[in-house]
């Protein structure tokens, strides 16, 4: 499976801006804009602000570093069961 992963990467490299028809570049502008609108707009749901509150506090209180490692959010998992 990771020589088909290989070919595919090496395909992509080797690809020039001409050989990519522009109904495609436009369709992946397309996603692109969609994606980041919806994504701010996501950011101000009461549901993404308690996330993104619970993930400032943990890494508050954690070194940087452990916080990385560990990868531990209790509060995180405690508001994803109730859901």
């Amino acid at each position: 499976m990771g020589y088909y992963a290989e070919e595919v990467a090496q395909w992509a490299v080797s690809l020039e801006r001409k050989d990519i028809p522009q109904d495609v570049i436009d369709i992946g502008k397309h996603c692109l804009f969609d994606w980041t609108g919806i994504s701010i707009y996501g950011s101000l749901s009461p549901w993404s602000q308690a996330i993104a509150s619970i993930v400032k506090d943990e890494k508050e209180r954690r070194k940087p570093q452990s916080w990385l490692k560990e990868r531990r959010f209790p509060r995180l998992k405690l508001l994803w069961s109730m859901a």
